[in-house]
């Protein structure tokens, strides 16, 4: 066959006279065959009027020249992931989440949000968008808000903003403490002034050392202010050394009587620890009276993790942060440790309780049966204040280490660790109930003990006298 030399681009020959357009493009003058040379193939818009190609919902269609094809629309793509197709019936296609997508559209100061074929940059809580950075849909950036100068916190008036990244916390004020059923640092603390403990007489004793130091204290909860919480602590030691230095007609009461005494100074003593403890700011206080009465105690605002070690020069002490939480107990978590030699003078010829276990371990030991003596007070009584009150059975152990006078144990001698076990008319004894000595030797003796109780936890190691077969010896 003869074809037509003159056929214009994207035609093919039909034979001498005439030409044809191609697939996709149609000749310029009306008819749809080329017989005149100065006619042309134009493309085809199979995209545009008018009959445009359909490709479905979320697509739309792309002319090419000589042909076309579909393409999902921006922010969908199809279940395969080609980029394009041919047909309406092939459209398969859905939203793409660029949130999910790993591609991290959105600046580090914002959050991505998906939206149906996009997503939109938005500014985290407590955020908002930085004055003349650009501020679109898709290219935000953020910058902390502070609510503590402009004044959109919603602190209580007894706590002070503290303004933090994207939020703020409320502190209680100089001098206060968050009230019971508040936690502390919270955008809904509220604070309540630190009430000093009272101190009570025991019921029916009379003594005229005891009244001067009930109005030492009472002197000092008249006068206190939070701020001077650490000068205060040093004020208590300070009255009590006087009381215990001289005890005057303290020992002229009954042994009975002295105990409890003793009892009620302990109990008081913990109380206002713990309590002054709470308003010092700083991590940890230690201080060592001219008398030799040592107290030091370590706080955290949080509520603490690990353990904990509190040194002195008498008494060492390990426990577990967790075990100084208290359960519901508002400020800070408080570990500390008070321990006094003058307080022997008051527990002078105390009795001593063996547990069960302890006593047949003596008799099996012995050989012969045994029970609690008068005890011989080598070291100092030491009393342990926690933030947590409920401390009568631990879930942990807490280790201990005394110094004490030099002895050597005889044959029918032992080193004990026990603590200061009350009654109910605040009468007291010696205890060896739940704590074990790990070790002694010449100065010092280790302890492990599983529970400190609420009231106060003293610690020590005493010669145990007992009696058998008529005669006097120490277990």
């Amino acid at each position: 066959m003869v074809c037509a030399p003159w056929c214009p681009l994207h035609s093919m020959c039909v034979n001498a006279t005439a030409c044809s357009c191609l697939p996709g493009f149609s000749v310029s003058s009306s008819g749809g065959t080329i017989t005149d040379p100065s006619d042309t193939c134009d493309d085809i818009n199979e995209c545009g009027p008018p009959w445009p190609v359909f490709c479905g919902t979320l697509a739309s269609c792309q002319n090419t020249e000589g042909s076309y094809y579909c393409m999902c629309s921006p922010g969908y793509r199809l279940v395969s992931g080609a980029m394009n197709f041919s047909h309406e019936t092939e459209n398969t296609c859905q939203d793409v989440n660029e949130c999910t997508s790993g591609k991290t559209p959105c600046h580090k100061s914002t959050h991505c949000l998906n939206t149906q074929g996009s997503y939109v940059c938005c500014c985290h809580g407590g955020w908002k968008p930085v004055p003349g950075a650009p501020n679109g849909p898709n290219n935000t950036i953020c910058e902390d808000v502070d609510e503590c100068t402009s004044r959109e916190h919603q602190c209580d008036n007894s706590t002070f903003c503290i303004n933090s990244p994207g939020s703020y916390l409320c502190h209680c004020l100089p001098g206060l403490v968050p009230k019971p059923g508040f936690p502390p640092k919270h955008r809904t603390t509220q604070c309540e002034v630190i009430s000093f403990p009272t101190w009570t007489l025991p019921p029916g004793i009379k003594s005229q050392s005891l009244s001067n130091f009930s109005k030492e204290v009472q002197d000092l909860s008249r006068g206190f202010s939070p701020f001077f919480a650490e000068d205060t602590i040093k004020y208590v030691i300070k009255a009590l050394d006087e009381l215990l230095e001289v005890p005057g007609d303290l020992e002229a009461l009954a042994l009975p009587d002295r105990h409890r005494v003793a009892t009620y100074l302990l109990l008081y003593l913990e109380e206002i620890l713990r309590t002054l403890a709470t308003a010092i700011h700083e991590p940890s206080f230690t201080y060592r009276s001219r008398w030799g009465t040592e107290v030091s105690l370590n706080r955290s605002q949080e509520q603490g993790n690990g353990t904990i070690i509190l040194g002195q020069r008498h008494t060492w002490m390990q426990l577990n942060w967790a075990e100084a939480v208290g359960v519901r107990e508002p400020g800070p978590t408080l570990a500390g440790l008070f321990s006094s030699r003058n307080m022997q003078k008051l527990l002078a010829n105390a009795s001593l309780k063996l547990d069960p276990e302890k006593k047949v371990q003596l008799e099996n030991t012995h050989g012969v049966p045994v029970s609690g003596g008068q005890p011989r007070l080598l070291s100092t009584v030491n009393t342990v204040f926690l933030s947590n009150k409920n401390t009568e059975k631990l879930g942990s152990s807490v280790n201990f280490l005394f110094s004490h006078l030099s002895v050597t144990p005889g044959p029918r001698q032992q080193v004990l660790c026990v603590f200061w076990e009350h009654g109910q008319n605040g009468s007291g004894h010696w205890s060896t109930k739940g704590c074990r000595m790990v070790g002694t030797g010449g100065t010092s003796t280790s302890c492990l003990c599983m529970h400190l109780s609420s009231f106060a936890v003293l610690m020590a190691q005493y010669d145990v006298q007992v009696r058998a077969l008529r005669r006097d010896f120490v277990q």
